[in-house]
């Protein structure tokens, strides 16, 4: 039995490691898809003023419908690959049966002396032949969970293989101590696009100085890139044109370790950015926060964004 068993583990061997690589591959596929699917939701939602505003819908759309897509067309393979494996295992298990009892009834004295058995050797043989095959299917029952969490744990090499960001060195003068950090924010020529050019610019050479201590309100209808100058005062973004300034230095290129001291939403930030602080209150909610929010002001730079006339605070800079 033995002659009809050995000859097929190695291509039993080799469909098994196919079937194992192109599940995997495919299991890699779908997770990347579906990470990106998943980032796509929270990004458009954070941004949908902003998305309606450029007239975007339908780009963020095509977006999320390809990442779906590849998700759909990778969950299809691996699928398939799981579909397939146990009836081809189960065919060749009747395939090595039928080519035993072949031989078996051939006639041949040759052949006889070999494959010749009893009714009761039949029923052997057939048992032998099934518990050869029987692991081989039992494998490709849980092939698509093992490549599933083999591709789980690829994805998470490849988050710890990430390189660490650096922060760029701050060009603070030796002569000024970090305490003594005394921003002065200041917007010189400004103009920033989502799309990385111009052609359809959120803010169009904005000019903007605002001194230190001092509370100001950036007021606008939506969309007219009130909340994009808290990204690029942040640093979160660059401007395709002119500066943004903190102190004479560039937002985008400030250290991490400074950028959390001086702002901040609680914890004694010295610039505090307020947005839409007030949005869904009632009127005597909205006075009394206010008014906590006049006294946490004392000594800081505010910047806060509202739509209300009620919840402006210090300085308005209409934002067209």
């Amino acid at each position: 039995m033995a002659l009809v068993g050995r000859p097929g583990i190695l291509p039993h061997f080799w469909f098994t490691r196919t079937v194992q690589k192109n599940m995997l591959k495919a299991q890699i596929a779908n997770r990347k898809a579906v990470g990106r699917a998943s980032g796509y939701v929270p990004e458009t939602v954070h941004n949908i003023r902003t998305i309606h505003s450029l007239a975007r819908e339908a780009y963020m759309q095509k977006r999320y419908d390809s990442a779906i897509t590849d998700s759909f067309h990778a969950v299809e393979k691996t699928n398939f690959y799981d579909a397939v494996y146990s009836p081809i295992i189960l065919i060749s298990n009747a395939v090595a049966v039928a080519v035993v009892m072949l031989f078996s009834a051939s006639g041949n004295a040759s052949v006889l002396s070999l494959f010749g058995m009893s009714a009761g050797t039949a029923v052997s043989v057939i048992n032998y032949i099934s518990q050869i095959f029987a692991p081989i299917e039992s494998l490709g029952m849980e092939i698509q969970t093992i490549q599933s969490a083999i591709a789980g744990v690829h994805r998470i090499n490849e988050f710890f293989r990430l390189s660490e960001s650096q922060s760029p060195k701050s060009k603070n003068p030796d002569n000024v101590k970090k305490e003594e950090f005394s921003p002065l924010i200041k917007f010189d020529n400004v103009s920033f696009g989502y799309d990385n050019t111009l052609d359809h610019a959120i803010l169009t050479d904005l000019n903007l100085s605002i001194q230190k201590g001092e509370q100001v309100t950036l007021s606008g209808r939506t969309g007219a890139g009130k909340s994009t100058i808290f990204k690029l005062l942040l640093g979160l973004y660059e401007p395709q044109k002119g500066q943004v300034l903190i102190d004479g230095i560039s937002a985008a290129k400030i250290e991490d370790t400074d950028r959390r001291r001086i702002f901040g939403y609680v914890a004694n930030p010295k610039i505090l950015l307020l947005d839409e602080i007030t949005a869904s209150l009632d009127a005597q909610t909205e006075k009394e926060i206010l008014l906590a929010l006049q006294r946490l002001a004392v000594g800081r730079t505010v910047i806060s964004i509202s739509h209300r006339l009620g919840a402006q605070m210090g300085r308005i800079i209409p934002i067209a």
